[in-house]
């Protein structure tokens, strides 16, 4: 979509987008509270297939980018906080080595913050 087409979206439109794009396609209606949230906004920032990454490493199981039985397994016998804040704790490491840190550094660890203190509150 160019910028004028983004600009013009109704937000029932990019609502649509968000759902189908990001919490569709990391199951967020699957996950347990908080790290749904989590999720979901790092599949924003870096799509959904890092997102589901990211969390199957934290989870200790095999990476595919694909949110099965496995993962859902390793996802109930988790605690929502923690994994809460390892989710956090890992997008700083990738982000911190992103050539365009310094450029956007401050922002992006402000907006992994903001979140990681919204879902934590979510899972109690």
């Amino acid at each position: 979509m160019s910028k004028a087409e983004v600009r013009a979206l109704t937000r029932t439109e990019a609502a649509a987008i968000y759902r189908k794009y990001y919490w569709d396609a990391v199951h967020g209606d699957m996950l347990p509270a908080g790290v749904d949230a989590a999720l979901f906004d790092h599949a924003v920032n870096s799509g959904p297939g890092a997102a589901i990454k990211c969390l199957q490493r934290a989870l200790g199981v095999a990476v595919n980018g694909r949110i099965g039985p496995a993962t859902l397994a390793a996802l109930r016998a988790a605690d929502p906080a923690s994994l809460v804040s390892d989710l956090a704790a890992r997008r700083r490491s990738f982000l911190v080595r992103l050539r365009t840190f310094r450029t956007f550094g401050r922002g992006w660890m402000r907006r992994v913050k903001a979140i990681e203190t919204a879902a934590l509150a979510m899972t109690a």
